[in-house]
């Protein structure tokens, strides 16, 4: 039998307990959607863990990326409608409507099939005398 004690909920204690704030929610908000940061940055930022953040601030995250990805879109958008801007218009083109400058490799189909297809498919003998 050993001297070890057994841990449980008590057996350790935490220094600070995160409780988020509008403050800091917009903080989050505004660092990840509007500047791009990523979650380890933020994290880092406010001084908690990064599974800190993302439990306590889930749908700020969430969002965040949605917004941050929406305000790209828009200006992308905005910059390939403009003439003379090819770069933006070939890339939207690319990434939202599939196009591609690729060529499809044609695919080589080899045929094999059997001895059986002869017999039925064979062609007629040509008359030599005619």
């Amino acid at each position: 039998m050993t001297n070890e004690k057994k841990r449980g909920p008590d057996s350790y204690k935490r220094t600070k307990i995160h409780t988020p704030t509008a403050e800091t929610r917009q903080q989050v908000t505004d660092l990840t959607a509007i500047l791009g940061y990523p979650s380890a940055d933020v994290a880092k930022y406010l001084q908690i863990s990064v599974t800190t953040l993302v439990r306590r601030y889930r749908s700020e995250l969430s969002q965040a990326r949605t917004v941050a990805n929406m305000g790209v879109a828009r200006n992308l958008y905005a910059m390939a409608c403009q003439p003379g801007n090819f770069v933006a218009a070939k890339f939207w083109a690319n990434s939202r409507m599939g196009w591609t400058e690729k060529t499809p490799e044609p695919i080589a189909v080899q045929i094999n099939p059997g001895p059986a297809w002869d017999v039925l498919f064979k062609p007629p003998a040509k008359d030599d005398d005619a």
